[in-house]
């Protein structure tokens, strides 16, 4: 939580953007991707955006040329400190139909290479979520929608070499009838090495869902939140606290209303606890951002509703410990809906 007085600040004027990923760079400052708008249904810049420790700008870059869709939804630096993205890109078969990309940037803000997973024959959106360094300087990304199986087809793994070069494509929860309308909207590297892939999926109503793969993307087990208390949720990320314990940030529905909701589970898929964070009374609202600050604390970003407003008009971050419990928490100037990023800095 920030508290000096140059604090908020505001990037841009006149602009129409959305923040989909924010990391502490090496100077301490901060990286920022982004969707820029052109219209409230249309993105047609990915946008980055360095600061100094203070927020203020010290340089910034558009990419596409303003026709095509183009949009950024992950920003990290990798360990040569060259920038990776993933994102998604409408230029080929038509301008409104986005396909996953996968870019480098050089330490000046260069393309070093530039991945695009076309798919001949996809009438849709197909997005890149997320990328994931690799400790053989490749990398492992999170896709949705690739391909042209909408129904079927929804989370994908993508392992690519250091160039970017695709070496296999997974397309994950398969092998389980039961389920469909799966979401992925976050993907981490474990401690052991292997991917946990986190969102939701609809299996007897909505649930909480995780997928855990091995190096090669082979799914090892899955996870619908099946906890009786929990009519129904969703996930939005996911962290690794010890070796194979993790938290999960999200929403559960309890009685007729959705609750910012904190998941516990271990590395074998067993779920150990959930916690509605702000009691059973609410009229609605989820959690989104999560960071680990230390071996007992937790911060997490989350909006919700005291009445049967839709909007939710709530939004705050929080210090939990490790069971739920709020230790500290923050109002935003922000309303309707949660910080959609929260890191811990040194």
């Amino acid at each position: 939580m920030l508290n000096a007085q140059h604090w908020p600040v505001i990037i841009g004027d006149n602009i129409s953007t959305n923040n989909a990923s924010l990391i502490e760079d090496y100077d301490n400052g901060y990286l920022l991707g982004n969707w820029n708008y052109k219209t409230p249904a249309y993105t047609n810049y990915g946008w980055i955006v360095k600061t100094d420790i203070n927020g203020d700008l010290l340089w910034d870059k558009t990419f596409g040329d303003g026709v095509y869709a183009m949009g950024f939804s992950d920003v990290k630096r990798n360990s040569d400190n060259a920038i990776v993205i993933a994102g998604s890109i409408g230029k080929y078969d038509n301008i409104y139909h986005l396909d996953p990309l996968f870019l480098k940037l050089n330490v000046c803000g260069e393309v070093e290479w530039c991945t695009v997973l076309h798919k001949e024959g996809s009438t849709g959106d197909d997005y890149g979520i997320r990328i994931v360094e690799l400790p053989d300087g490749g990398y492992i990304g999170l896709l949705k929608y690739y391909g042209v199986q909408y129904q079927t087809i929804r989370i994908s793994l993508v392992r690519m070499d250091a160039y970017g070069e695709p070496l296999w494509i997974q397309h994950l929860a398969q092998g389980d009838t039961t389920i469909f309308n799966e979401e992925a909207y976050d993907l981490i590297v474990t401690s052991g090495l292997n991917y946990l892939v986190a969102g939701h999926c609809y299996s007897s109503g909505l649930k909480a869902f995780f997928i855990m793969t091995d190096q090669q993307g082979n799914e090892i087990w899955d996870l619908k939140w099946n906890n009786q208390n929990v009519q129904s949720g969703n996930v939005n990320r996911v962290i690794e606290k010890n070796n194979g314990i993790f938290y999960a940030s999200g929403g559960g529905k309890y009685g007729f209303y959705t609750h910012p909701v904190l998941f516990k589970f271990d590395g074998d898929g067993n779920e150990l606890f959930y916690r509605l964070l702000l009691g059973d009374s609410l009229k609605g609202g989820g959690a989104m951002p999560l960071a680990l600050l230390t071996d007992t604390t937790l911060a997490i970003g989350y909006n919700y509703g005291t009445n049967s407003n839709p909007n939710y008009g709530n939004s705050e971050i929080a210090t939990i410990d490790t069971l739920g419990n709020v230790i500290d928490h923050r109002r935003l100037q922000e309303e309707n809906r949660p910080p959609s990023n929260i890191i811990k800095t040194f």
